[in-house]
């Protein structure tokens, strides 16, 4: 082999190396923030819930407002 393709296919193989540590710390981070997200964040079906909770206290709320107006006016 001449010295010009040894050089060349060092510059290559070394080329790769990096790209391959860089693909697999992308896909670390990647899967560190996927982690984070998931502990972090609510659902859909959390949030579903919780609102469904909301609605149903604020109705009783004003529920229980009414009937204290109700119960003044007939006072």
């Amino acid at each position: 082999m001449e010295p010009d393709w040894i050089n060349a296919s060092v510059g290559v193989i070394s080329l790769v190396i990096i790209l391959a540590g860089l693909v697999f710390k992308q896909a670390k981070e990647l899967s560190d923030y996927k982690t984070h997200v998931a502990e972090t964040y609510a659902t859909k079906e959390e949030v579903k819930d919780l609102t469904e909770r909301l609605e149903r206290q604020i109705e009783t709320g004003f529920n229980r407002v009414y009937e204290i107006l109700s119960k003044r006016e007939t006072a």
